[in-house]
């Protein structure tokens, strides 16, 4: 009997100005992805690209360029993943009549693709790229005040990916050649499918354990992309002592602090603080170690906390410190941060160092997290998220990612009783 296929639907989304890397994408998902071994199987594919020369949108002169895409496409909200990529160009204007819900207009129709892709429900796996290359003009050139339009537009539209108090509630990745993209790409896409499909398989059998047989037996390509945000969760030490948490590696940019491209290192208030509230660390008694980095026979090494760049407040002891370290080993990259929550019984992981020993993977479910789409959250300052992982005292700290292994929060701490957050049909 012939085994069911998955069908996924890849949006490119771009203004004119990357078409080198329009065609890189289209030639990933059309000409590499469906031969590689591990997806011939258990794959199909499709570009949606509106300028695909092999099968492009018909542009009808009655109308719209964006309402021809939309009519004889599926949108970006209706796709499996969206491919946004972005240099120095914006793109064409939408008509005047075609606003956003608050009255404001799209800078292009790029703008209203994303906008379509981040605001459905379910929404797609978004993957956002910007070239980091100056952009060239010549002297003299006659579209030189309109190149200059186009490239503030950009600007704008990564500058509202900021929040109010800094911090991003978008990320994306920035590359500085095609080659650099290329890769990146076809990195990203190995995670984001070789997850989706072992998710859709664990869904088909219907049960909690064949969701938990799901995950013992998970594919190489998951247990790599594990292994690639391992080495970015470092333990959190008493300096030339023990393990006590855990930590990871953000982008300064992602959380609102400069210089963007710092690393840095987040971790649980109540292990590190400039005040050692909770019996916390100072930065002068702690120490760090990418542990993820090092083979079995490598020496371990701490690297020393030079000071605590910022700390929330705190509330019944939870509460992040952002540290910055004496440096940071070159194998070391931020983890990428999610766009938001998970459906309710998604499966999440943790990535720590549980009761002081060495890195640990854990897996299991999603059970209930307050705010947006399920609620308005109790304190405002902050959004908590129960799931059922286990868990042993050196897990604070620890990053909690997605089926995709973005990072959607920091475990806290763990309880064998606690009261439902929003969904009543749990008990945690």
């Amino acid at each position: 009997m012939t085994e069911e296929r998955r069908h996924f639907r890849i949006f490119i989304s771009s203004p004119g100005d990357v078409a080198e890397e329009r065609q890189i994408a289209r030639d990933l998902v059309k000409k590499r992805f469906p031969y590689k071994p591990h997806y011939k199987k258990y794959a199909t594919f499709e570009a949606v690209s509106w300028d695909d020369p092999d099968s492009g949108t018909p542009m009808l002169g009655n109308l719209r360029p964006q309402e021809c895409v939309n009519r004889f496409g599926p949108r970006p909200s209706k796709c499996d993943i969206v491919v946004l990529i972005l240099w120095s160009r914006m793109g064409t204007p939408l008509p005047e009549d075609c606003v956003k819900e608050d009255g404001t207009r799209y800078l292009s129709g790029t703008e209203w693709e994303f906008e379509d892709a981040i605001n459905a429900s379910p929404a797609p796996q978004l993957l956002i790229y910007r070239r980091t290359e100056e952009p060239m003009m010549k002297i003299g050139d006659p579209e030189a005040e309109e190149k200059t339009r186009q490239f503030s537009l950009v600007n704008q539209f990564f500058t509202s990916f900021k929040s109010a108090d800094g911090s991003l509630r978008h990320s994306f990745t920035p590359y500085n050649t095609v080659e650099a993209f290329t890769r990146r790409l076809e990195e990203d896409l190995e995670h984001v499918l070789c997850i989706y499909l072992e998710h859709v398989e664990a869904r088909k059998k219907g049960n909690n354990e064949a969701k938990l047989q799901s995950f013992e037996s998970s594919s190489i390509l998951w247990w790599k992309a594990a292994l690639e945000r391992a080495a970015s969760v470092a333990a959190i030490r008493r300096r030339n002592g023990p393990r006590i948490g855990t930590g990871f590696a953000v982008r300064a940019g992602d959380v609102g602090v400069k210089p963007e491209n710092a690393v840095l290192l987040l971790t649980a208030f109540y292990l590190v603080n400039t005040e050692s509230a909770y019996r916390g660390l100072t930065p002068e008694q702690a120490s760090v170690s990418f542990e993820g980095t090092d083979t079995i026979t490598k020496t371990i090494s701490e690297i020393s906390v030079r000071k605590v760049l910022s700390q929330s407040p705190v509330f019944d002891g939870a509460g992040y410190s952002l540290l910055q370290l004496e440096h940071v080993p070159p194998e070391v990259t931020p983890l990428p941060l999610a766009f938001g929550l998970p459906p309710v019984s998604d499966p999440v992981s943790l990535i720590g160092h549980p009761a002081g020993d060495g890195l640990h993977i854990a897996t299991n479910t999603l059970l209930d997290y307050e705010g947006p789409p399920r609620g308005t959250p109790p304190n405002p300052a902050r959004v908590r998220i129960h799931y059922d992982v286990p868990t042993a005292p050196g897990s604070g700290g620890s990053p909690v990612f997605n089926q995709v292994w973005d990072v959607i929060g920091m475990h806290y701490a763990a309880q064998k009783y606690c009261q439902p957050l929003m969904n009543q049909d749990y008990q945690s």
